[in-house]
């Protein structure tokens, strides 16, 4: 399976559960990065504890991180980013996507790196080719709720020390 590149819309969807959130800095989820230049797109934590979307400027949600499940979403088509966070509208901003030759990436953009690696879990991840409607968004969280790691075993599982269990 292809990735959506360029400047091709798309949804990119997930379950997380943050389980560590220290210090004052930014933490990225999942998304696509250009290692040498760090420039990314995608889900993150904010310093200040918050969900948000990554992208040439930060798209603070003003959302709280709590030891929950929570459903995220950003969606793309040109010119608008649109940010979810449990099937609801959560913000946005312009940004003219290109991911020609960026990295996709689950808990961090370079496992190496240990300050910015998530810590958490990570379950039913989801990358469409298009632009999701409000209303898809809402459905997907209602159909998926209560099925992120309800096997105990989440998709990924990223450690304190930037090492990935994949089930």
């Amino acid at each position: 399976t292809v990735l959506p590149q360029a400047a091709t819309a798309r949804t990119f969807c997930l379950w997380a559960k943050a389980e560590e959130i220290d210090g004052e800095q930014f933490i990225p989820v999942a998304g696509w990065t250009d290692r040498s230049s760090a420039q990314g797109y995608g889900l993150m934590i904010h310093q200040d504890h918050t969900w948000a979307a990554s992208g040439p400027t930060i798209l603070d949600t003003g959302i709280p991180i709590d030891s929950d499940w929570h459903f995220l979403c950003i969606a793309h088509r040109t010119p608008t980013l649109q940010m979810y966070v449990d099937g609801r509208p959560a913000g946005q901003q312009i940004l003219e996507l290109s991911t020609v030759e960026r990295l996709f990436y689950m808990g961090s953009p370079n496992p190496l790196e240990q300050p910015t690696s998530f810590v958490g879990l990570i379950d039913d991840v989801r990358i469409y080719d298009r632009k999701l409607d409000d209303y898809e968004i809402a459905l997907l969280h209602q159909l998926t709720k209560g099925r992120a790691s309800s096997t105990g075993q989440p998709l990924l599982n990223m450690g304190r020390t930037g090492s990935m269990g994949a089930h």
